[in-house]
């Protein structure tokens, strides 16, 4: 009887350090993924700053540059219009590159290159979100376009997107996470991987053919809802690590240009997670053992007191005979 109320409370035991372990695990679980998210949130409120700031100075100054506007349409000279962008502090951080001034589809100047502009915006200008545009080289830019106040030009502010990923993400994110920008409309990707940070413009199909942090972002984007999902970055010298990217989509962010994807190294949250079953299941071990000697010491002294007892009646028999 008592073996088997010993053999019971072992398997009780048992279950409640393995429940015990599957709780602490989600709850790790669940605080890993909120951090990852709370990283995405934190850099989407990041980039929806930068394109707030830059668009309110390129209003500010092209509003201010009323005068010179004005005597560029009358005269045709370019040169105060080009002086005038050239010196203000707009252009200034490393992820401007040049202001264009633009009739309809046409580029008239460029503080870079002045009247020969070779850029063009491949998937049209759009005054309302940030759009495309490249130089001759292929360089893509991102361009915050508006509409002048008072004439019929167009001003455009280039963003250089390596920059702008450095700024974003900043050294700290792009050390510890990896950090993935997608633009649905273009395709634009920007991400830091070995060659940290890269820019390519792939189709949906690409993208969701890697099987990878990339594929996760697509599919966050298309289907338009938060995900955080595990997935298996492979390296260039063939190993590969367990990472767990968070998703967060244009619609539901605040930038409303690029689908936000973070991930992070799953590999020390699973150490952490083996080294904590590995301790349970030396203590599961160490407890079954110790109960184990236990019940081999009652099952021996109750065969000894029965055995005592035998010995005693026999005794008691022979005395009365």
């Amino acid at each position: 009887m008592i073996a088997v109320a010993a053999a019971v409370a072992v398997i009780l035991g048992a279950l409640l350090m393995v429940h015990a372990f599957f709780d602490a695990y989600e709850d790790l679980a669940k605080e890993h993924n909120a951090h990852l998210a709370d990283i995405a949130w934190s850099t989407d409120r990041n980039i929806a700053d930068l394109f707030m700031h830059a668009n309110d100075d390129l209003c500010y100054y092209v509003e201010n540059g009323a005068k010179i506007e004005r005597a560029y349409l009358a005269t045709g000279d370019p040169t105060p219009m080009l002086d005038y962008f050239c010196s203000l502090p707009l252009t200034n951080p490393d992820y401007i590159s040049a202001v264009l001034v633009l009739r309809a589809d046409d580029i008239l100047l460029c503080t870079y290159c002045g009247e020969h502009c070779k850029c063009v915006f491949p998937y049209g200008i759009n005054r309302k979100i940030p759009c495309i545009c490249m130089d001759e080289s292929g360089t893509a830019y991102l361009a915050l376009v508006m509409q002048s106040p008072s004439s019929d030009l167009c001003y455009a502010l280039l963003i250089d997107l390596q920059n702008f990923y450095r700024q974003v993400a900043g050294t700290e994110l792009t050390s510890n996470y990896w950090l993935t920008l997608y633009d649905e409309s273009t395709g634009l990707f920007l991400q830091n991987d070995e060659h940290q940070p890269d820019t390519e413009i792939i189709s949906v199909e690409e993208a969701l053919a890697r099987q990878d942090g990339v594929s996760i972002l697509v599919t966050g984007e298309t289907q338009q809802r938060l995900l955080t999902q595990p997935y298996r970055y492979q390296k260039s010298d063939g190993s590969s690590t367990r990472n767990l990217m968070a998703v967060i989509p244009t619609s539901l962010n605040g930038n409303g240009v690029f689908a936000v994807g973070v991930a992070l190294s799953s590999e020390h949250f699973i150490s952490i997670l083996q080294h904590t079953f590995r301790q349970l299941a030396i203590f599961i071990l160490l407890f079954l053992s110790g109960l184990t000697v236990l019940l081999v010491l009652l099952s021996r002294n109750r065969r000894s007191n029965r055995a005592m007892r035998d010995r005693v009646a026999l005794l008691e028999q022979e005395n009365q005979a």
